[in-house]
């Protein structure tokens, strides 16, 4: 899942919430113009209604990032102790060995140097991947949090002038302005379903990425281990049977 997919992701939602935010917000005017309801609880139903909006549909979705994040993150100390496992069993192994026989300390180093090459290329993209998305982790949860205190400046400055135009309008100017707040809310609620559904198909397109790459890194780990752990074993017969022809000639 590359940076430019998840920033749509973001952008997306965002927008969704937005529009979101703004059909409460016409409700809200159209029953204070009415006198249905008090402008000031109708302008604090409109934060309230977008709190719920973002813990109803925000938050899972920051929650399913941070869950692939944990993925991987477990992935990595997985390796770790691969790494640390083999080395081990190599140390072991040359502790067993008749000393001074060169071409078993050399094979001995580079088997103990794939290894840790093993390890060195799986953390690096782990760590890039670490980085890219705990960066986008942020920035997603900065950007709600922004949205939030967009909107609750928005009602505060904007709740004085309510009341004046309430106090001010006719009722010929209340009439047109119900009718135009009607037609901006129908515009806006074909709009809104027209994201959910473009949100929702983005979604399930990111998120199966997402998991095909879990999977593929997954994978390759087990791949590279497996393929390291015969090369190694490979070279210790190699490096036994050298040692065996040094000891025949040794005996000759």
């Amino acid at each position: 899942m590359d940076i430019n997919t998840k920033k749509m992701v973001t952008k997306t939602i965002i927008r969704v919430f937005t529009m979101i935010t703004k059909i409460i917000f016409v409700i809200c005017v159209s029953q204070v113009a009415f006198g249905q309801e008090d402008p000031e609880e109708a302008l604090w139903d409109l934060i309230e209604e977008t709190r719920k909006e973002i813990d109803l549909y925000v938050y899972p979705y920051l929650n399913s990032l941070q869950g692939y994040w944990d993925k991987f993150y477990y992935e990595e100390n997985i390796l770790q102790q691969e790494y640390a496992d083999l080395r081990e069993r190599l140390q072991n192994l040359a502790l067993e060995m008749i000393n001074g026989t060169n071409n078993v300390s050399t094979c001995l180093d580079s088997a103990l140097e794939d290894a840790y090459n093993l390890y060195q290329d799986r953390a690096d993209v782990l760590s890039v991947f670490h980085a890219v998305t705990t960066n986008s982790f942020n920035v997603v949860i900065n950007d709600f949090s922004l949205v939030i205190v967009e909107q609750e400046n928005l009602v505060r400055e904007t709740e004085q002038s309510i009341q004046t135009c309430r106090a001010l309008a006719t009722q010929e100017e209340i009439d047109e302005c119900n009718n135009l707040l009607l037609s901006v809310f129908n515009e806006m609620k074909a709009d809104i379903l027209n994201r959910i559904i473009e949100l929702y198909e983005l979604g399930q397109s990111v998120f199966k990425i997402a998991q095909e790459e879990m999977q593929t890194l997954s994978d390759g780990n087990r791949d590279l281990v497996n393929e390291t752990s015969e090369e190694t074993r490979q070279q210790l017969i190699t490096c036994i049977e050298n040692l065996q022809l040094v000891n025949n000639t040794v005996t000759l």
